[in-house]
């Protein structure tokens, strides 16, 4: 580290000791303020947009017909649960301390605007449906205590700076603000997930390769292409990869709908096609490399196999009044299950069918999988027998 950056740093490190030296001491001081809202009431029922701005970058989160989405990312979905929980902090943030210090102590508190400094905090705008400021937040650096029984550890936060005028009047709060370390982030990312026990097929396909298929070995439940050679075997490591490829299976971002398939290789993409179970079919077409780096356009869709035939029913003079009680309600069973089924296939379908979307290489790597890659040659040890003898 250059000798400057770390006298800067020790700099920062001093003025924030001494704050937080002062804000010790202030506990002897106390202020009409303290335990009041730090934002006043706000009316949580109008707050229909969120700016979260920060030196790097902006978000804007708005509420579009009961849902929330990301003005950031083209308007995709956003995870209402993280918006309402942050919000609800916002509005029941109480003055810890009332913090008096110079315009140099703010810049190391990060009690400047994102705007005005490269190095400012984060400003948190929260509007109604018009536009109107419904309140504002200007989030700064934690503040770090030691001394105790925790010290042997390092320093840990126990406080946050925060204003609600843009830095003019700095507050110390109990809560850490956690939500609002960056701007991003908003987005609910995880797409499906199909664990690898569910799995009873997968099919790679793709313009320029052979298709690979794979299905459980027989009275097993590991995967495998069938007919191995007798010097072949499994690459379990492989295998196992392309099983769980749908666990928890999350994206990156989300692509500019406004870009043509050809320029995504979304025109002839390869083909991932997982089956279950519960008879979902699970596809993923995997097109082309990001601009910056090795992860993947790719699209989702899902599917259901066929309802089974029902059973031919048993002689209604042969059950009696409990078989057939039992009967009727198996098949209505079935029947609510299915249609259940059917209606989270729909409700999938609905959510990810618009998009694009860009999905981390280690994922989009297990499913492009090919059989050189899956099946290994069984190491002949013969020689080295010989070699030992």
């Amino acid at each position: 580290m250059k000798a400057k950056n770390l006298i800067v740093l020790l700099v920062i490190a001093v003025v924030l000791g001494g704050v937080a030296i002062w804000t010790q001491r202030s506990d002897e001081e106390p202020s009409d303020l303290i335990g009041e809202l730090v934002v006043g009431e706000l009316p949580l029922n109008d707050v229909a947009a969120l700016v979260i701005t920060t030196p790097d970058s902006t978000s804007r989160l708005a509420r579009s017909a009961d849902v929330w989405v990301s003005e950031s990312d083209f308007n995709y979905p956003a995870d209402f649960n993280r918006i309402k929980a942050a919000v609800l902090k916002v509005s029941e943030l109480k003055v810890g301390q009332v913090v008096e210090a110079e315009a140099a102590d703010k810049a190391a508190m990060k009690m400047v605007s994102p705007i005005d400094s490269p190095d400012g905090g984060t400003q948190v705008d929260l509007l109604d449906a018009s536009g109107k400021q419904l309140a504002s937040l200007l989030v700064g650096e934690t503040r770090k205590r030691s001394g105790d029984a925790q010290s042997r550890f390092g320093a840990y936060p126990d406080g946050q700076f925060v204003s609600p005028d843009s830095g003019e009047t700095v507050y110390l709060v109990t809560d850490t603000l956690y939500e609002f370390n960056q701007a991003s982030g908003w987005l609910d990312k995880e797409l499906v997930s199909v664990q690898g026990t569910d799995v009873t097929s997968v099919s790679i396909a793709g313009p320029d390769r052979d298709t690979l298929e794979l299905a459980p070995s027989e009275g097993g439940s590991d995967l495998v292409v069938p007919e191995l050679g007798k010097q072949e075997e499994m690459n379990a490591t492989q295998a196992n990869s392309i099983k769980s490829a749908l666990s928890y299976l999350r994206f990156e971002s989300v692509a500019d709908p406004t870009l043509a398939d050809d320029t995504l290789a979304l025109d002839t993409p390869d083909t991932f096609v997982v089956r279950t179970k519960r008879g979902e079919i699970y596809t993923v077409q995997i097109g082309a490399k990001t601009p910056d780096s090795d992860n993947r356009y790719a699209r989702v869709s899902v599917a259901l196999e066929p309802a089974a035939p029902e059973a031919s029913p048993a002689d209604d003079a042969e059950q009696t009044g409990e078989e057939k009680q039992a009967a009727e309600a198996e098949k209505t069973r079935k029947s609510e299950a299915r249609a259940a089924l059917e209606q989270t296939v729909a409700d999938l379908n609905a959510t990810l069918g618009p998009w694009t979307y860009v999905i981390a290489s280690y994922k989009t790597d297990a499913m492009r999988s090919t059989r050189d890659q899956v099946v290994q040659a069984i190491e002949d040890k013969s020689d080295d027998k010989k070699e030992e003898e």
